[in-house]
């Protein structure tokens, strides 16, 4: 009924259309490896077909879908042979068929539902090797669409996904469910969001299970555009569980944030804020909280001031406290000519940690940031930097020890130390040259050790019409704690498309490692061509890889490829409106 009231309220769209894509693809692959004397070489055989159709029924608003059919073959046939040991040859086969279908119903009324399955279908016959493993994954959504008012929206949405090897003993078998409500109310003198999910994953054929709950909420008055109150809420907590074994302890991690902002136009803002943050779980406790105001003012034209006050205090466990407050201030000067545009940002501030057994270090630290910029007709060049010293502040551990990554502190970060400078020219809409340089230094006290480290990367970039040259270079330099070691990389790459129809790309990469007496090198190289006539596509890559250890070489790899696809467009009924579908899809 509600599908008929629809189209009858529609007739400017009235009809039903489907657009259909019938893809071909052909592809060879060579590989070829040596480690330690072994040569090991592989060539694979693949070919696919897939169909691709998306339309609608009545109405696009009424009734819409999309659909994708795909049946890939694949041969691989494998040699080893070394110095010492005699030749083997082993054939497998891997079968991939792959089903999905979409609908969206009823998508201008204020419920609206959308829902959809996937069946993916792998085979393998002969020795399996790495991830290939015969099974069915088999997934589905289902989302229910409310919009009953203009400014508002909601999201009720059920996710499932789950795949059964055929043979158990892989520990290959998975299975994920997901439940979320999301909803947005924006404009007018209140907005917000708010964000519920719950997951549940299943690993190793049951071997390992996760829950895992999230939520947030966002909420904010904006009286007259001049005052607004904010409020952020967040959490969430994870547990794991093992296979004959209790779940853990939930980690839990939820932070409250709480802002008033006065405005002036574009004259500046005035903000106080508080936030508040709770970590629970195996790893510890933890409770932080910290409150502060900024101010940013014009005081002419030409200049402007800013200023921010800060008080953290962070409690563990045990009891221990930790104090920083930090004060800053600076200024801004701001020339824009007809050709000249110049900023200067001068910034001081003042840094304190102490805790509760009396220890106390503090530190006065300066920030400066320039930008020149030269305009002309047709473009300009400009080059800006900033430089930051002396800088001291409490250090969050590295992130990812818990749900949503922890804050558990390790230590102080001193004399924090960094120089970025960044040329750029622009003398047309297509044409330009850019460069970025930067070197830092973090002195780093973890407990009781410290830790220094240098960073420097500088990278550029040429454009001239469709050609694209960059080149990168990073060094890091480790020295004191566990492990001191000596990292620098270095890449190149290119991209030219000097037709429609005939695009070129090539990368180069060099990573250089020293720790602790050791040397470690990886050297690859890749480059690839694609060649587009009408709907047939013919592309070609290699890559050349290799991998030193102490001097001697580790690993020996190359591989090519080349393919040739082809795709067929049609359409039944309708107005036509072509989408692109296939592979890359």
């Amino acid at each position: 009924m509600a599908v008929a009231v629809l189209a009858a309220a529609l007739p400017a769209a009235a009809g039903s259309m489907t657009d259909f894509t019938l893809g071909l693809r052909a592809e060879y692959i060579g590989e070829e490896q040596v480690i330690a004397g072994v040569t090991s070489e592989q060539t694979t055989l693949r070919a696919a077909i897939f169909l691709a159709f998306d339309g609608y029924l009545s109405d696009p608003r009424a009734l819409s879908f999309s659909g994708f059919v795909e049946r890939a073959v694949s041969d691989f046939e494998r040699r080893e042979n070394g110095i010492t040991t005699e030749s083997e040859t082993d054939d497998y086969r891997y079968d991939q068929t792959f089903y999905s279908l979409g609908l969206r119903a009823l998508s201008a009324l204020p419920v609206s539902l959308g829902a959809g399955a996937r069946r993916v279908r792998d085979d393998v016959s002969g020795p399996a090797r790495g991830g290939l493993v015969a099974g069915l994954e088999t997934s589905w959504y289902g989302d229910l669409y409310l919009t009953p008012f203009r400014t508002g929206s909601a999201t009720l949405s059920y996710h499932s996904n789950q795949f059964e090897a055929d043979d158990p003993e892989t520990l290959r078998d998975r299975a994920q469910t997901v439940g979320r409500f999301a909803a947005d109310l924006g404009g007018g003198l209140v907005s917000g969001g708010l964000d519920i999910r719950h997951e549940e994953l299943e690993l190793f054929s049951g071997l390992q299970q996760q829950e895992l709950e999230v939520g947030y909420l966002d909420l904010a008055l904006n009286r007259g555009r001049r005052n607004q109150f904010q409020t952020v809420l967040t959490g969430n907590r994870v547990r794991i569980a093992r296979s004959g074994s209790e779940p853990t302890d939930w980690t839990t991690v939820w932070k409250a944030h709480n802002a008033y902002t006065h405005s002036w136009a574009s004259a500046g803002f005035f903000r106080v804020f508080a936030d508040y943050q709770e970590n629970s779980g195996p790893a510890g406790d933890l409770l932080a909280w910290v409150a502060g105001a900024t101010l940013v003012k014009s005081l002419s034209r030409a200049f402007a001031t800013d200023a921010e006050i800060s008080f953290l205090r962070t409690e563990d466990e045990f009891g221990g406290l930790l104090d920083q407050p930090v004060a800053s201030v600076g200024v801004t000067w701001t020339h824009d000519g007809p050709g000249w545009s110049v900023i200067m940002h001068p910034r001081v501030s003042h840094i304190r940690v102490s805790d509760d057994l009396g220890n106390e270090s503090s530190s006065t630290g300066g920030q400066f940031f320039g930008s020149i910029r030269r305009r002309f007709r047709r473009g300009y060049v400009g080059v800006e930097g900033e430089y930051a010293g002396n800088q001291l502040s409490i250090a969050p551990s590295a992130p990812g020890g818990g749900a949503g990554g922890v804050t558990f502190l390790a230590g102080l970060e001193k004399e924090r130390e960094w120089v970025r400078l960044v040329f750029s020219a622009q003398p047309t809409g297509r044409t330009g040259i850019f460069t970025n340089a930067e070197v830092r230094r973090v002195v780093r006290l973890d407990l009781g050790n410290e830790v220094t480290t240098d960073t420097g990367r500088a990278r550029i970039m040429l454009r001239w019409r469709s050609l694209v040259l960059s080149g990168g270079w990073s060094a890091v330099d480790i020295v004191g704690g566990d492990l001191p070691s000596t990292t620098i990389t270095s890449d190149a790459g290119l991209t030219w498309s000097p037709w429609i129809w005939l695009a070129f790309d090539g990368r180069a990469y060099r990573e250089q490692r020293e720790a602790e007496g050791s040397t470690g090198d990886l050297e690859w190289a890749e480059a690839g061509i694609r060649l587009q006539y009408a709907r047939l596509s013919f592309f070609a890559r290699v890559r050349d890889e290799t991998s030193y250890g102490d001097g001697a070489q580790l690993r020996d790899f190359r591989r090519y490829w080349i393919g040739v696809e082809r795709t067929f467009g049609f359409g039944i009924g309708g107005r036509r409106q072509r989408r692109n579908s296939g592979w890359g899809s």
